[in-house]
């Protein structure tokens, strides 16, 4: 009953706010995706400001306000589908695959932590998935035509591709990833260290990836330079105000640091994460996929080194799923951080004068150091071991 309940249950709350609601944002990042597809497709270059510009000319009859900035060309294989429409189809269309990889991280944490507790789940364990399945991110996402959901989607069917040895899942699975490594990346790594039965499925998701970037270059000879001109462009957006933005970066900012000291603090916490996950990774003589607060660390690390936009904190959907794996005592001193992400403007707006992105900010600062500090107390990550005192 449960499973089936569930997933009413998310299916429902992400198809009437994230594709059912309307509103002046809605689908107001997917044309940009809109239009780098049909650039793709047309054999132009989306980083090309000018053939850009034309394409979206030809679209809309108007120049854009933004360019197409700062995404890897490995999103091809997510944004692709669109172009065989017309924009309004093309939009649902879209909103529809948001949709799908929604539902995807919810069957794919799902299906790690049932074989990781080794039993059929109970009403907690499915609580704690349907929190991390229905964060506000993921409608915010589906929403306004961003390509977070389909990032997390992919990390977490690269995670179930390493746990079930399958080989395709998580070929899939890193490439879709791939499109923001900024999310992705810490995973990413670890995945090609730390899963030897996966060197083949990395191989072949490097490949894919290397042909996919290898078309940008063929339709673009300055593809380094017009893509390095994206990020910068990227970076002066006023929506990349640290004010409005989520991460440690954005918490030092607010607390009056500068933004290179800023910019090192977080780029050397990113270091020491990754440095001390791996050195436990290697203690423990297990693969990733036995290491289930690793890999919720790996996904919580996003917001160390680079600022997230709210919509980008689905990428903490797996690891706030894999929380049901602890004691009762730790869930319960966890679960109002963790519905603090579910649903920050609900008790942001209980503190009117606080920054809204400064309570949800803390609480995902709980989760990682609360994490942390579970992975150190693990004194022999055994299979067996870690399974039964996390359940």
């Amino acid at each position: 009953m449960w499973p089936a309940l569930t997933a009413v249950v998310v299916a429902a709350s992400l198809y009437v706010s994230g594709v059912y609601r309307h509103g002046g944002a809605k689908d107001i990042d997917a044309v940009y995706f809109y239009i780098a597809a049909k650039c793709w497709a047309a054999g132009v270059s989306p980083y090309d400001v000018t053939a850009y510009a034309t394409m979206f000319q030809s679209v809309f009859g108007k120049p854009p306000d933004i360019g197409f900035v700062a995404y890897l060309p490995t999103l091809m294989l997510a944004v692709l589908p669109m172009a065989a429409f017309d924009w309004p189809v093309a939009a649902f269309v879209f909103s529809i695959m948001n949709f799908g990889a929604a539902l995807v991280v919810l069957w794919s944490s799902a299906k790690l932590v049932r074989d990781i507790v080794g039993r059929p789940l109970g009403l907690v364990h499915w609580l704690w998935l349907a929190l991390g399945s229905t964060l506000g991110s993921f409608a915010a996402s589906i929403f306004t035509g961003q390509t977070s959901v389909i990032v997390a989607a992919g990390c977490a069917m690269a995670l179930v591709g390493c746990r079930f040895n399958r080989t395709w899942l998580t070929v899939l699975g890193l490439v879709l990833a791939s499109a923001k490594p900024h999310l992705s990346g810490p995973l990413i790594l670890f995945i090609a260290l730390f899963e030897p039965r996966q060197r083949r499925a990395v191989y072949l998701a490097a490949l894919l990836s290397a042909l996919m970037i290898a078309y940008a270059a063929i339709v673009d000879p300055n593809l380094a330079t017009s893509f390095m001109g994206s990020v910068n462009s990227y970076a002066g957006f006023s929506g990349n105000d640290p004010a409005r933005l989520h991460g440690l970066v954005s918490l030092l900012r607010q607390a009056g640091a500068s933004p290179e000291s800023s910019a090192v603090a977080g780029a050397a916490a990113l270091l020491g994460m990754m440095l001390f996950l791996a050195w436990n990774t290697w203690r423990s003589a297990q693969p990733l996929h036995q290491l289930p607060m690793v890999i919720a660390l790996l996904l919580l690390s996003a917001g160390l080194a680079r600022s997230l936009q709210g919509y980008d904190l689905c990428i903490y959907a797996v690891a706030i799923s894999l929380l049901a794996l602890l004691d009762w005592r730790v869930q319960v001193a966890l679960l109002l951080p963790a519905l603090v992400l579910w649903r920050p403007a609900l008790f942001v707006s209980m503190v009117p004068r606080m920054n809204p992105v400064l309570l949800p900010t803390l609480c995902w600062l709980t989760l990682l150091i609360v994490s942390i500090v579970i992975v150190i107390s693990q004194r022999r990550p055994r299979i067996a071991d870690a399974a039964s005192a996390m359940r």
